[in-house]
């Protein structure tokens, strides 16, 4: 067999080959090929970073691939694919050798056949092992712990779990406390709600954290992003977001569908002004696609329905029955039109808002009665949003994130002053969303 093998065969037969599966035959024929074909002892030291022995296959213990850890678990079931690609090339080998390595590679067939049974239930333990929830009820203080490794839509919840008073989740990622009746759809059990919010809530950290690392540049600080999550989601009227030494800390109290809202604060870590705002607006509630708010909207369509505004963004795309990322936007900018043509891009004492502290803007509450109140200025972070999503557009991530976080000034950012920019931005509304 020395030396007749071609390089296809070869390179399919080298995963058996450095894991010691292949018969000596094989592997002397294997081995033989290595030393004359540059091609092929490339792809083996792809495979190992190593030169392919000479005179001896690679010493490899087969599984010790598979421990504790999902990429053991990927290779496990390479090899496992591996052997099944070498039954069939075996099998047109043993039509053209003689009968007495027929019988030792049809052996090596039944044995391959064999570890790939015992691979794929190693496989199958290891992953109910690693990534299903762990979730312990207590029926005397009512309470739900929920142990997990992200595959929360998997949870199941215990049926007297129903009652529960409190939910504690821990994960490598997070620590969440809440109270399970603050959730905003009353008529949906724990059951439907548990999994998917916390299913959701790590997708969305996952997606936040992995957004700042690929978009915010120089102003990405993983010592400052990559922190331990702690929720608290209770009854109280505090709404904290804090970036402490070895943790963020977070409570919306009842809000809890601001989850985002106060994760990007946090993240960002920096004085919050009106272009801050804007930028949370953005990052928030119109780019990530897991955004606790985008459902409760979705619930709450009839209640929207009778705000002027939202029949203006339904004109202009917004689907008033699944609210996207980009729906919102179209929302933001649509509120933001409004806002300008009552003059709220000016306070009360003439001036305009891009530099007021956050306790100078408050936002998000939006009812008929908002827009008769030109005091309360309760309009900022929408329009803050719409603006901030245009320079985006219009000049670049990068020079929006060298203004949001104090790198440059608006002139230096932009390279025009903030009046021409904020009546460019003016025109484009109008020119957009056309409203009756």
């Amino acid at each position: 067999m020395k030396n007749k093998l071609s390089c296809e065969i070869v390179k399919d037969l080298l995963p058996s080959y450095i894991d010691q599966l292949t018969s000596k035959e094989t592997s002397e024929a294997v081995a033989a090929h290595l030393s004359d074909c540059e091609s092929c002892r490339a792809a083996y030291r792809e495979m190992t970073n190593s030169e392919p022995p000479k005179d001896e296959q690679p010493e490899v213990d087969y599984l010790k691939k598979v421990r504790n850890s999902r990429r053991r678990i990927r290779n496990i079931a390479i090899i496992a694919a591996s052997g099944v690609l070498v039954l069939g090339l075996v099998s047109v080998l043993i039509a053209t050798q003689s009968k007495k390595k027929s019988e030792k590679d049809a052996q090596t067939i039944t044995e391959l056949e064999q570890q790939a049974e015992a691979d794929a239930q190693t496989i199958t333990e290891l992953e109910q092992q690693i990534e299903l929830p762990t979730v312990t009820y207590d029926p005397e203080t009512k309470a739900l712990v929920i142990i997990g490794t992200g595959r929360y839509d998997e949870t199941v919840i215990p049926e007297e779990a129903e009652d529960a008073i409190s939910l504690d989740v821990q994960d490598d990622e997070f620590h969440l406390t809440m109270d399970p009746t603050v959730r905003n759809n009353k008529d949906e059990t724990l059951k439907d709600f548990i999994p998917g919010f916390l299913d959701r809530t790590e997708k969305s950290l996952q997606f936040l954290r992995g957004w700042f690392r690929e978009n915010a540049g120089e102003y990405y600080d993983p010592a400052r992003v990559e922190k331990m999550i702690e929720f608290s989601i209770t009854e109280s009227n505090s709404f904290v977001s804090q970036n402490n030494r070895d943790r963020i800390k977070i409570n919306t109290s009842r809000l809890y569908w601001n989850r985002d809202t106060a994760l990007v604060y946090a993240m960002m870590d920096c004085s919050f002004a009106w272009p801050q705002i804007g930028y949370m607006q953005n990052l928030a509630y119109a780019t990530d696609p897991y955004n606790e708010w985008l459902l409760v909207m979705d619930d709450s369509a009839e209640e929207f329905a009778s705000i002027p505004y939202y029949q203006a963004a339904v004109k202009a795309g917004l689907d008033p029955e699944h609210v996207t990322p980009e729906g919102y936007a179209i929302m933001t900018d649509t509120i933001a039109l409004y806002a300008v043509k009552e003059d709220w891009i000016h306070t009360a004492d003439g001036r305009t808002m891009e530099y007021l502290p956050v306790s100078k803007t408050a936002f998000f509450t939006v009812s008929p009665e908002t827009f008769a109140d030109k005091a309360n200025h309760e309009m900022t972070g929408f329009m803050a949003g719409s603006f901030i999503h245009r320079l985006t557009d219009v000049y670049g991530l990068d020079a929006v994130n060298a203004f949001v976080f104090g790198a440059k000034t608006f002139d230096e950012a932009f390279g025009v002053d903030y009046e021409t920019a904020r009546d460019a931005w003016v025109a484009w509304l109008y020119e957009t969303y056309p409203i009756d």
